[in-house]
């Protein structure tokens, strides 16, 4: 006699495309499933899929409404830091806020897609940022929605003029995939940031989306090649 699947077996087979996907799910098409009653809206209890993965979850009212699915619980587990580079950032400020308090040591990569940065042999301290627990869980947020949406975070929202250092918003799923953006790298966002606007713009030559990327994108290339 066949094994009868579990709960969270079922929702992974009926929902295998919008797992891999990361499309939304609502609970009213998970009770014409079979899931939760059709017409109890306070009996849809999802915490067997939360126990397994990372949700990004939106609410109607006090109702959790629909959701997607971002990353595995799992993943925690494989994202080991060495000693040494933990101990190199005691003590160092937190490159968004300034303050030393509650650092968390955070990769770069909001992918975790880098094998090379996943283990504790080849990683190095350049490939980590200091950040307060909560700088580090809104990075962590602006993360989840790129994997969900493949759209980087906007850095106008803080008020730069460029949305990011190289001028694509658009995620390419690839380990290099986050660089320009803000949250990769707070530091090099601004000191880049900064050396271009404060090299190619002035007086007479007044500033442009298009003239700050291509300026950018020939001091990240002068800086690859070396002296």
């Amino acid at each position: 006699m066949p094994k009868k699947k579990t709960k969270l077996e079922m929702f992974e087979y009926i929902y295998s495309k919008e797992i891999k996907t990361g499309s939304w799910i609502t609970k009213d098409e998970m009770a014409e499933n079979g899931f939760f009653p059709k017409n109890n809206t306070n009996g849809r209890d999802i915490r067997f899929i939360k126990r397994k993965y990372d949700l990004e979850i939106i609410t109607v009212g006090t109702r959790e409404a629909r959701f997607r699915i971002v990353g595995t619980k799992a993943m925690l587990l494989r994202r080991p830091i060495s000693k040494k580079i933990k101990d190199f950032f005691t003590n160092k400020r937190c490159v968004l806020t300034g303050t030393r308090s509650s650092i968390e040591v955070d990769h770069k990569n909001g992918r975790y897609n880098d094998k090379r940065v996943l283990s504790t042999k080849t990683q190095t301290v350049n490939d980590f940022q200091p950040l307060t627990k909560v700088a580090n869980n809104i990075k962590r947020e602006h993360c989840r929605k790129c994997a969900a949406t493949n759209k980087k975070f906007d850095a106008k929202e803080l008020g730069y003029l460029v949305s990011t250092l190289d001028g694509n918003l658009v995620h390419n799923n690839k380990s290099s995939g986050c660089e320009g953006c803000f949250f990769y790298d707070v530091t090099g966002f601004k000191e880049d940031y900064n050396t271009v606007l404060s090299t190619c713009f002035g007086t007479n030559n007044p500033f442009t989306e298009e003239g700050f990327h291509e300026y950018y994108k020939k001091l990240s290339k002068r800086n690859s090649s070396g002296p």
